[in-house]
């Protein structure tokens, strides 16, 4: 049966949304689940000041039958970052056209070196398709994704740091969050900081089908300030949440704020259905709560 490429429609968010929570139950590999498609799309994509349009661009969806095969996709932020997500064998007429698909719509101008980049992971690799990345000029961009697990279990209520609240999902507004993720990352006062267009991202990640307020949680500061906030996305096929985003702003840093938010946000989970939480990193905090790394994503840098 031949390939179909179907270049990216309005209606089809919920089957690349419905494809990686298949892609995952088959393969377990995950650093691209259905948390990283709703952020992706609604706060990196404007955080970065890419059009909807832009972003539809560099998605590329194959077809098998009635059943999408392979996707490529970007997260928006104009760093020629890609992603190649192939449940097929690995045909040379599929691969050919996803690799000319990256060469033709995933690069981006790094402006201090003046070179055309794409930065591709391709989560479930072979020795086929290692021989199409040499083929096509890819080499080892020297580092790598990482997914860490925690397995849940029932756990007791927990306890903020004195002086701090908890709050979810409809009680915080989407200025309040796109001022701590600035403050926390350390743009709130540079020109990257445009309060209207941050505000829209995070508004418009409320808007997303498998976000639930109920595991959007900040920590409040006695002045009403958002002080730590962590979201979890719940894939319920996989029994599986996945945290994205986490952080805290820095004077309230060292308080063990974002690690009280994640207990609690797994204590929700668990109630959910959820028997582990991923993150997309190995950092000694997380390391610290009992998260284990699973595996890791070397990401190939192309210059086109």
């Amino acid at each position: 049966m031949p390939y179909q490429f179907h270049s990216y429609q309005s209606g089809d968010f919920t089957e690349i949304r419905n494809f990686l929570v298949q892609f995952y139950q088959k393969y377990q590999l995950g650093n691209w689940t259905l948390d990283r498609l709703n952020f992706t799309y609604s706060v990196s994509r404007i955080l970065n000041n890419t059009s909807v349009e832009d972003w539809q661009k560099k998605v590329g969806i194959w077809y098998r039958g009635e059943h999408i095969c392979a996707v490529i996709l970007s997260e928006g932020e104009q760093r020629g970052e890609a992603v190649m997500l192939l449940d097929a064998e690995p045909h040379e007429t599929l691969l050919q056209d996803l690799f000319e698909f990256c060469d033709n719509h995933m690069s981006h101008l790094n402006n201090e070196t003046g070179e055309q980049e794409i930065f591709l992971s391709v989560p479930n690799r072979s020795n086929a398709i290692d021989a199409w990345l040499t083929r096509f000029g890819y080499q080892p961009a020297g580092w790598e994704e990482v997914d860490s697990y925690l397995s849940l279990h029932h756990q007791e209520a927990v306890q903020l740091a004195e002086g701090y609240s908890l709050l979810s999902g409809g009680h915080i507004t989407p200025r309040a969050k796109a001022k701590a993720h600035a403050q926390t990352w350390g743009y709130y006062e540079s020109a990257d900081y445009n309060e209207a267009r941050c505000t829209q991202a995070w508004a418009a990640m409320t808007t997303m089908s498998d976000y639930n307020p109920d595991l959007d949680l900040c920590a409040i500061a006695a002045d009403g300030e958002i002080a730590a906030f962590v979201t979890l996305w719940l894939d319920a096929k996989n029994e599986l949440a996945i945290l994205e985003p986490v952080g805290t702003v820095v004077r309230h840093q060292r308080k063990g704020l974002s690690k009280a938010l994640i207990q609690e946000g797994c204590h929700r989970a668990l109630k959910l259905g959820a028997k582990r939480v991923k993150v997309g990193s190995d950092i000694p905090a997380y390391l610290a709560m009992g998260f284990q790394p699973a595996q890791r994503y070397p990401i190939f840098r192309k210059i086109v």
